[in-house]
């Protein structure tokens, strides 16, 4: 073969690698968002096992979220109903009063943008509450990504106003469970609250049609409480 023709070919085939490179690299590229739709329900489990104060405790709950409303936005309004909770602590099954129902506002990447007035709690200060429901769902990033990506967001500080809170975020691709495909994001947080300083780091897997969280596993550690420093694990799955 003349070596000009031998040439050719070597740059046709390393044209056509770099093309198929690019396509197969934009393929692979995702849009992380959730669908809302007004009227839609799921109902969450969770359980939780902590300590607080050198005690130990697990609390298994049944929740219900609900789309109440989808604005023009896309934000949607979620009411998050308490439907069943059980709190044992050192092994003694222990009364919870009912949770009355809390409405919070999200955009399609899970920021929160508005959350209404929280029942009081004994446990949890209203800063430090309003500070876990801003990081209890996957901030997804605005622009896509592809398997291996990370992110960095930063919100709001709902505990000290003025400041922001960096949330870290990556995308695993996809993992099986059963036999359906969901999208694996983890996201961690380091976060500074009056009281004292606490992490929190999980792994949520998502439905890859609507975005919405299928199950969730995540810890927190040293949250400033009423009554202490409380750390937990925790597992959430959405219920058939």
């Amino acid at each position: 073969m003349p070596l000009a023709r031998r040439r050719l070919v070597g740059v046709t085939t390393l044209s056509a690698f770099v093309l198929f490179t690019v396509l197969t690299s934009a393929a692979a590229a995702v849009t992380l968002a959730v669908a809302f739709k007004k009227g839609e329900a799921r109902r969450y489990r969770s359980e939780m096992k902590g300590t607080v104060m050198g005690a130990e405790f697990t609390v298994t709950s049944t929740e219900k979220h609900l789309i109440e409303d989808v604005k023009e936005n896309g934000e949607a309004v979620i009411t998050i109903s308490e439907e069943e909770t059980k709190l044992t602590v050192m092994g003694m099954d222990q009364q919870t009063p009912a949770t009355p129902p809390i409405t919070l506002t999200v955009d399609r990447t899970n920021r929160l943008t508005n959350i209404k007035e929280l029942p009081p709690v004994t446990v949890f200060s209203e800063p430090v509450l309003r500070t876990m429901y801003a990081l209890s769902r996957p901030l997804l990033p605005k622009q896509e990504v592809a398997d291996g990506a990370t992110w960095e967001t930063q919100v709001d500080h709902p505990a000290m106003p003025g400041q922001k809170i960096k949330i870290m975020g990556a995308f695993d691709g996809t993992d099986k469970v059963g036999d359906k495909e969901y999208r694996k994001v983890r996201q961690s947080a380091g976060v500074e609250l009056p009281g004292g300083a606490c992490r929190f780091e999980d792994t949520f897997w998502l439905d890859p049609a609507t975005g919405h969280i299928f199950r969730s596993e995540g810890t927190v550690k040293d949250l400033p409480t009423n009554f202490g420093a409380m750390s937990w694990s925790a597992k959430i799955e959405l219920l058939p």
